[in-house]
């Protein structure tokens, strides 16, 4: 999903990644994780949805920081989580 699409007074994530080290600059990475249990402030009880997600990508350390492109598919809304969607997402330098 994107970013910040998801508003929740609950929500239990569980997230499981892999990461390779090919050599000193390149790394593979794969995922997985789902959301469940959401509760929405102010909006109605909806049948409690679960949302999924996984992906790959590659990590390439640069001297400006790391450069990571991951394809991912998951679920499109909390309104239709069975429905699929593919996003890349592409970031540079260290996460905090």
């Amino acid at each position: 999903m994107r970013y910040d699409q998801v508003f929740a007074s609950r929500v239990h994530i569980l997230r499981v990644e892999y990461r390779y080290r090919l050599n000193n600059y390149l790394r593979f990475c794969g995922m997985a994780n789902a959301a469940f249990d959401i509760r929405q402030q102010g909006r109605p009880e909806i049948e409690p949805a679960r949302l999924w997600g996984f992906g790959a990508g590659v990590l390439v350390d640069l001297r400006v920081g790391t450069l990571e492109a991951v394809y991912s598919i998951g679920s499109l809304s909390l309104s239709e989580p069975k429905k699929a969607q593919g996003v890349i997402y592409l970031a540079l330098g260290t996460r905090f």
